[in-house]
């Protein structure tokens, strides 16, 4: 197992620099989209039954959390909307929210603070362009979903 997670990690930084150094490149031109579909099939296998990586899905998800912090908005803004919305995916998020003793939190944490830091400037200016309420919607989607587990946690473990 621990040859199969060290190759998904190589495979991911690759990736990630990949994708910097396109975004680097192309500026207003870079497409994200192919870098998308890359991350969604990493996803998709990850959580399918054949998985090679089944048994490892918090160190799995924590390395694709890493690889997301690395591409966060505020250094990519390029990649913002893509960003976003594989750090929401339904195969990624809740599954890493819902680890055992709620190990996944710590690493959606900073994924949460580099969207808030991406925000800040463009909410203090207080003009809310099409863009910025796009993200600001994804990011109260996020809050929502975050009070909701934790209201959960609360009410379940006293019992």
């Amino acid at each position: 197992m621990a040859n199969k997670l060290s190759l998904l990690l190589k495979v991911l930084a690759v990736i990630v620099e990949v994708i910097k150094k396109d975004a680097n490149e192309r500026k207003s031109a870079f497409d994200p989209k192919p870098y998308y579909r890359i991350f969604t099939n990493i996803l998709n296998h990850i959580n399918s039954v054949n998985s090679i990586l089944v048994g490892a899905d918090l160190q799995v998800l924590a390395s694709i959390a890493q690889s997301f912090h690395s591409l966060q908005p505020a250094k990519l803004p390029e990649f913002c909307f893509t960003w976003l919305e594989l750090v929401t995916r339904q195969d990624f998020m809740p599954k890493l929210l819902r680890q055992d003793d709620h190990e996944g939190w710590k690493y959606f944490k900073p994924l949460l603070i580099d969207l808030l830091r991406f925000m800040e400037p463009l909410l203090r200016i207080g003009e809310l362009t099409e863009p910025v309420c796009i993200l600001h919607s994804l990011y109260t989607y996020i809050h929502t979903y975050a009070h909701t587990r934790l209201l959960l946690v609360f009410t379940n473990s006293d019992s």
